[in-house]
């Protein structure tokens, strides 16, 4: 078959080697800048560096009083005939507020037996970033067209976070403020105006 099974290998030949160099004297013992993979000869003078690629300058940013924290932003609403409700207000704590607010709008929609919402904005949204204006307007433009919202309020404290809507928006006392009988007194009539 014309397979050698075993062969010998002749050595390769052996590569002479040259006498060593004589040593380089030695330095005196000194303190070193830099470590000596990084020394350079003074003779040899370093490459110049390319300059960096301009960069265009980022655009700056309005500063957005909405972007400072996370926040949370309740809107109660409801539909009736004679149109809808919402009140927005932020800082909510209790029950008694939240029924509190769910009287107010079914004040305002002048339908004591309606069913109210409670839908909650929560500010920064997974995934959305920049300002909360953007964001918070089409939360707000969603109630307003789902509800035929055509009489809304705002606390105080929701109030300087809204957006301009198309709608008239009333503000009014938070809701903390709210809790003497006079105060809601006051604030009844003051909704049942024409």
């Amino acid at each position: 078959m014309g397979i050698e099974a075993w062969c010998l290998r002749r050595a390769a030949p052996v590569a002479r080697r040259s006498p060593p160099l004589p040593a380089a004297p030695k330095e005196p013992a000194r303190a070193r800048t830099e470590p000596p993979s990084t020394r350079r000869s003074a003779s040899v003078s370093p490459a110049p560096r390319p300059a960096p690629p301009a960069a265009a300058a980022p655009a700056a940013k309005v500063a957005d009083a909405t972007d400072a924290e996370p926040f949370t932003l309740t809107a109660f609403c409801t539909a009736s005939e004679g149109g809808g409700a919402l009140l927005a207000t932020s800082g909510l704590t209790g029950r008694g507020h939240a029924a509190l607010a769910a009287d107010i709008v079914r004040c305002l929609s002048r339908n004591w037996s309606a069913t109210v919402r409670r839908i909650e904005f929560n500010w920064p949204l997974p995934g959305v970033t920049g300002a909360a204006g953007p964001a918070l307007s089409a939360f707000l433009d969603k109630q307003i067209n789902d509800f035929s919202v055509t009489r809304a309020l705002a606390t105080q404290s929701a109030a300087a976070r809204l957006p301009t809507l198309g709608i008239g928006v009333v503000t009014i006392a938070d809701l903390s403020q709210l809790d003497s009988p006079d105060a809601k007194r006051a604030l009844w009539r003051h909704l049942q105006a024409p």
